[in-house]
């Protein structure tokens, strides 16, 4: 990376410190972390810089404890890539902690192939996920799909799939935050209709009541096939 006794390639340095940082190494994990930050031979990604910075952190990596300090002064929100499996694994879990009797069916070993699967799988090509991250783990997760339909002619509509928020952070806006940054990805995207089914509870219908510029429409209707 720095061209310290050989010719300076950043291409190799990158693949070198990936590698390392893949097989553990907490040193290239931090250096990884400050390419992501900086935006060195790599497009800027401040989710990615948290990722690599925690996982070094993991390992009592000082510098990278700091960084983590630093950087997760609030909760940020940054799209769901496959580096992100575990932690949200770890998420689902907590979910399921903070409300045993919301959730009936178990983020298993199968549930986390799925999710690898995921992104390697060109039915969810128009798919868009992104996680809100408070200290280098998963509080929010927000999906969603753009609707592309032969009808009219128009590709102009998105689904909002699911919104939640661990029930001990939803005091700090994460669910507002996070569809915001939804509709701003959707907006540049040329998408000018977001679709929700608004859930049955109470909770969920005062989050939805209280969107900004949010209406309430037809009734979803559930047909089995």
């Amino acid at each position: 990376m720095e061209g310290i006794g050989i010719e300076k390639n950043l291409e190799k340095g990158l693949f070198y410190t990936r590698r390392a940082a893949g097989h553990g190494d907490r040193d290239a994990q931090y250096n990884l972390g400050c390419l992501y930050e900086e935006g060195t031979a790599v497009e800027k990604d401040f989710g990615k810089a948290i990722y690599w910075f925690d996982e070094a952190a993991k390992q009592d990596h000082d510098l990278a404890i700091h960084k983590i300090q630093e950087l997760n002064c609030e909760a940020c929100v940054v799209p769901f890539t496959v580096e992100y499996v575990d932690k949200v694994i770890e998420y689902e879990n907590q979910l399921r902690i903070e409300e045993p009797d919301t959730y009936y069916w178990e983020p298993d070993e199968e549930y986390r192939n799925n999710l690898v699967e995921f992104f390697s799988d060109a039915r969810f090509i128009n798919a868009l996920s992104f996680l809100a991250l408070e200290n280098g783990k998963v509080i929010g997760r927000i999906d969603a799909t753009i609707i592309s339909s032969r009808a009219d002619a128009d590709c102009s509509t998105a689904y909002l799939d699911w919104i939640s928020v661990l029930k001990s952070k939803r005091h700090g806006k994460i669910a507002q935050k996070m569809l915001a940054t939804l509709q701003a990805v959707l907006k540049d995207k040329n998408i000018h209709l977001l679709i929700a089914l608004m859930a049955g509870n109470d909770e969920a219908q005062r989050f939805y009541k209280s969107v900004e510029g949010a209406s309430i429409h037809d009734q979803g209707i559930w047909m089995d096939i």
